[in-house]
């Protein structure tokens, strides 16, 4: 029992490299349109689009819209709590390490934001990484609390699932009770009742919004800004993205539900469900069913809520529009995770392991997609921006991630990690790694 064991490097996961890879190409799919539509990508004249474009659109929404940066985000947490055990396996200090990737992950994002693209969700996963690794550094004192008031030695795994929902949720529950405020109010309002002072504020502002005037002055705003991203040059975008970081550099609801979903990888990861999914072939099977059936519900309420919102919006459709596309992001994101996990499986394997080489380089591929997206729409660049069909940025996705794919397959036969993968790493361990391929050594996770 004394005699010490040497750790041995673990063998990557294939399973999460496809996850990761198939991550990218649907963060991708999105990202094309809001570099082809900067201002207005959500804005849909659902009325006025041929059927082509409303079922195009439609489909959008059900299976991409908010799904794969949640997939992302969820694949993030359950990869630090991979590290984590294998960090206390090898008997490592893990927070001292993983702080250090975290801040070097901002300052990657940062770089990201201000030089390339404004769209950055870096951030706001080195920030949310920040917080769950506090997270873990008070696991120990509520496991003596817990002990010391139910005589159990430690704090029930599930429930960080129930802080997790309670993170992703709980901006809504605050965002829908403020919504039933506002329309006790309205209904107030119309009766003919007498409205406070803060009231009557609300309502003036609620009757301005519905103004034509208003609906084209706002219409005229967009158009202006949709033009500014057409025309302008590099410097211009640079000082227009450098203003607005401060804006953009903490947005407590998105971080609090990137949150939740890194503590719902985390307890994946902990749980080693993916690890061994060959024993866990039924418990996919019910995670597949139950998150298409309760994301289909809650991609009701966002479908809906995005159709029929008002020129003017306002707090009830941006509840609706939020809490639909969140319970739908969690659930769909549990949803291609069991899929494919079954997949590997089997003989689909061969089908989806093309996909690995590109989530290894995930990081390299993200940036390299905001950089040729950018280049490809922007005024600075190519300015494709203008006139661009649904047709023709379906087709700029297909042939980059090709490109990406080819790219990877051919980058990692020779180089143990992708470019900034490899400057990460060194600037995590303030030590330049190994970038030749040994393949005597087998990359980590």
């Amino acid at each position: 029992m004394s005699q010490a064991i040497t750790p041995t490097v673990p063998e990557r996961l294939e399973t999460l490299d496809v996850l990761r890879g198939f991550a990218l190409f649907g963060i991708m799919s999105v990202n094309v349109f809001v570099f082809a539509h900067p201002v207005n990508w959500f804005d849909v004249s659902w009325q006025e689009i041929g059927p082509f474009e409303y079922g195009f659109e439609l489909l959008k929404l059900i299976f991409v819209q908010g799904k794969f940066y949640s997939l992302f985000a969820f694949l993030f947490g359950l990869g630090f709590a991979m590290q984590l055990a294998s960090a206390e396996q090898r008997g490592e200090s893990f927070v001292l390490r993983s702080t250090k990737r975290m801040i070097v992950l901002f300052l990657i994002a940062l770089i990201h934001f201000a030089l390339i693209w404004n769209g950055d969700i870096l951030k706001n996963y080195a920030l949310a990484g920040l917080v769950l690794l506090v997270l873990y550094l008070l696991k120990q004192p509520l496991d003596n609390v817990y002990k010391r008031f139910t005589g159990k030695n430690k704090v029930p795994r599930w429930s960080i699932i129930v802080a997790a929902c309670l993170i992703l949720f709980g901006p809504h529950a605050v965002k829908g009770g403020k919504a039933y405020l506002e329309a006790q109010t309205i209904t107030k309002y119309e009766a003919g009742h007498t409205l406070t002072e803060d009231e009557q504020q609300f309502i003036d502002a609620w009757e301005k919004a519905k103004l034509p005037e208003t609906i084209k002055e706002k219409a005229a705003k967009k158009a202006s800004q949709h033009n500014m991203f057409a025309t302008q040059s590099y410097s211009e975008a640079l000082a227009y993205r450098i203003d607005l970081l401060p804006e953009k550099l903490w947005q407590p609801s998105f971080n609090m539900f990137v949150l939740g979903l890194f503590l719902f990888g985390a307890y994946f990861g902990r749980q080693r469900l993916i690890s061994v999914a060959d024993k866990n072939r039924g418990l996919f099977k019910k995670i597949a069913i139950a998150g298409f059936i309760t994301g289909m519900m809650f991609n009701c309420l966002f479908v809906w809520a995005m159709i029929n919102m008002p020129p003017q919006v306002g707090t009830f459709w941006s509840f609706a529009i939020n809490l639909g596309k969140s319970g739908a992001g969690l659930c769909f994101a549990l949803m291609y995770i069991a899929i494919i996990s079954l997949a590997m499986l089997g003989s689909g394997k061969c089908l989806l392991r093309w996909l690995a080489p590109v989530g290894r380089m995930a990081l390299t591929h993200y940036l390299l997609q905001s950089l040729i997206g950018t280049w490809v729409f922007y005024g600075h660049g190519l300015g494709l921006m203008v006139d661009v069909t649904v047709i023709s940025q379906l087709g700029f996705i297909i042939v980059l991630f090709s490109a990406q794919v080819a790219f990877s397959h051919w980058w990692l036969r020779r180089y143990r990690y992708g470019p900034l993968e490899w400057v990460w790493r060194s600037l995590t361990d303030w030590q330049a790694q190994p970038m030749r391929l040994d393949r005597s050594i087998t990359p980590p996770v």
